[in-house]
């Protein structure tokens, strides 16, 4: 359908996923955006959150940042991998968000903050999709 556009999602070990869905929010540094058909072509680097897919594969899942070109026809993805909502473990990730907290909230001089408080958001951010 014209209203639809191809959708790639492309990890390390290949095509993680093939769509053709009508709307898909992503996850920016700036803030979330939504692309449907016709978009302006766009380069734009991903976050760590909530990757919507509205259409026949419709879905929630938990990306972890990457990058993502945007043409008037597709939506191309590269990430290192992605988890759909149904697949996010709960328990691991609130396991992995306690590590953050207890490494932020550390004295210890040798803690890397920065990779720290980016486990952090990852962490919530899974544990949004695993919610939903």
């Amino acid at each position: 359908m014209a209203d639809e556009f191809a959708l790639t999602i492309v990890t390390p070990e290949g095509e993680a996923l093939t769509a053709s869905p009508r709307f898909v929010k992503l996850p920016t540094a700036t803030g979330e955006i939504g692309v449907l058909a016709n978009h302006s072509p766009l380069l734009v680097a991903l976050i760590p959150g909530e990757f919507v897919v509205d259409g026949t594969e419709a879905g929630t899942y938990f990306i972890p940042g990457g990058l993502a070109e945007i043409t008037p026809t597709s939506v191309t993805i590269t990430t290192h991998y992605i988890e759909g909502s149904q697949t996010t473990d709960a328990r691991r990730a609130e396991a992995a968000l306690e590590r953050a907290n207890e490494r932020l909230e550390s004295t210890n001089g040798t803690i890397n903050m920065a990779r720290a408080e980016n486990a952090k958001k990852r962490a919530v951010a899974r544990l949004e999709i695993a919610a939903s």
